[in-house]
């Protein structure tokens, strides 16, 4: 861990800080070990815009259209890290408090509103 976070304070570019900081994130959502709930399983799951978010096997899985299904590693009972791709997921809930869609942090640093449909 000290070893990726000397990397990402001394990366020559914005892209490979955030890559960097992405992995670490990664390394310490798999260190604490946590795993989504049954209701994460439950409620998270479904279509947002062009992306979708699936249960299996008591993991969630992000995926674009029909690209790869990438695991999310999460961070805390709403965050997720993206394995594999970088970037990160946000689930937001509306006044009625069900999910409405989810905030996705791009390996780019920007960032897209992704509402539920």
């Amino acid at each position: 861990m000290m070893a990726l976070d000397t990397l990402a304070r001394t990366a020559p570019s914005d892209a490979e800080r955030f890559e960097y900081d992405n992995l670490v994130a990664i390394k310490r959502a798999e260190a604490r070990n946590l795993k989504p709930s049954a209701a994460m399983l439950d409620s998270y799951p479904g279509k947002y815009g062009i992306r979708s978010i699936t249960a299996d096997g008591g993991q969630l899985f992000f995926q674009r259209e029909n690209g790869p299904k990438m695991r999310l590693v999460p961070t805390s009972d709403r965050s997720f890290v993206i394995d594999q791709a970088g970037g990160s997921v946000t689930f937001t809930t509306g006044s009625d408090g069900r999910v409405d869609g989810f905030t996705l942090v791009r390996s780019a640093g920007d960032t897209v509103r992704c509402p539920r449909q």
